[in-house]
């Protein structure tokens, strides 16, 4: 898996130079996967973590969790002060997805994934994007959409790094977890496929072809590894997804290059664990509301 450590020029231009960036695109189009290090502010994931943690032990005194999936997935706090640039809008990130998205990438996901102290349990090995025209191409499309992870805690073997396939991205069969190919599949991809954990520093970012195969790992430590998801399209690629996020951020989202799919709501409606409430109040889910476009630029 390729790494990648920006030059004291290139974090300040917020720009990788020719040599990294084309290091970073043979990397998403070989393995499906690059790691890019120490590109976000450390002060930064350490407050969004430790938020984090505070809202994940709130609502573990409120429910039990945990229990259908051995990763769960918490919403990150959807207004300041725990909204930071780097994090949302990491000029790595965007160069490098627009290289391989093009004009009118958009941004419609925002989320997190964790995995908690002592979870022996391995997830079932998937992927997040079926490839587009399964079953009917020999030769694989280029990428449609991208993954952007950033970790809250080092990831490490021990507390769980994900497990990637490099190069399954590349595969034009679905795969489908209770189809009776799925074994045959994986056997496969087994057989070709270079298998490694997704370990990274904190202040690293990985971006990830949705396409590729991986799954959670145990936890073998007592601490929680959380990280934040985004996700990027390309700009043909609409779904009917939007980000939520608390009345008074709306001028946070401007991007020359990157769009963002918004919907804004009061702060009130936006609390921990916000998503099961409104579902419990019979409100419809707020990533389904009809949303507002906000910076990049039209691709006509």
């Amino acid at each position: 898996m390729i790494r990648i450590k920006p030059t004291e020029r290139e974090r300040a231009d917020q720009s990788l130079g020719e040599r990294h960036l084309r290091q970073a695109l043979e990397a998403m189009d070989r393995d499906g996967i690059v790691v890019l290090e120490e590109v976000v502010d450390l002060d930064h994931v350490q407050c969004l973590g430790s938020r984090m943690k505070q809202e994940m032990a709130e609502v573990r005194s409120r429910r039990p969790i945990g229990v259908e999936s051995s990763n769960e997935s918490l919403s990150p706090p959807r207004r300041h002060p725990w909204l930071f640039r780097d994090i949302c809008y990491n000029g790595f990130a965007i160069q490098i997805a627009h290289a391989i998205l093009g004009d009118g990438l958009y941004w419609n996901f925002y989320g997190s994934n964790v995995v908690h102290p002592g979870e022996t349990r391995k997830q079932g090995i998937h992927h997040d994007a079926r490839p587009l025209y399964a079953f009917e191409l020999e030769e694989p499309l280029p990428a449609h959409n991208l993954v952007v992870n950033v970790p809250l805690a080092d990831f490490t073997e021990e507390n769980g790094a994900t497990e990637v396939w490099l190069g399954s991205h590349r595969e034009t069969r679905r795969l489908i977890v209770d189809d009776d190919n799925y074994e045959r599949l994986l056997a496969e991809h087994r057989e070709r496929d270079w298998i490694v954990q997704m370990t990274a520093k904190k202040g690293a970012l990985v971006l990830r072809d949705m396409r590729i195969y991986h799954g959670g790992m145990p936890n073998r430590t007592d601490e929680l590894r959380q990280m934040i998801a985004m996700v990027y399209n390309r700009y043909f690629y609409r779904v009917l997804c939007s980000m939520p996020f608390a009345l008074g951020t709306e001028d946070f989202f401007t991007h020359p290059e990157l769009q963002a799919m918004c919907t804004f709501l009061d702060a009130d409606d936006l609390g921990v664990d916000y998503e099961r409430e409104r579902r419990r109040r019979g409100l419809p889910d707020a990533q389904q509301l009809p949303g507002v476009v906000l910076g990049g630029k039209a691709v006509i």
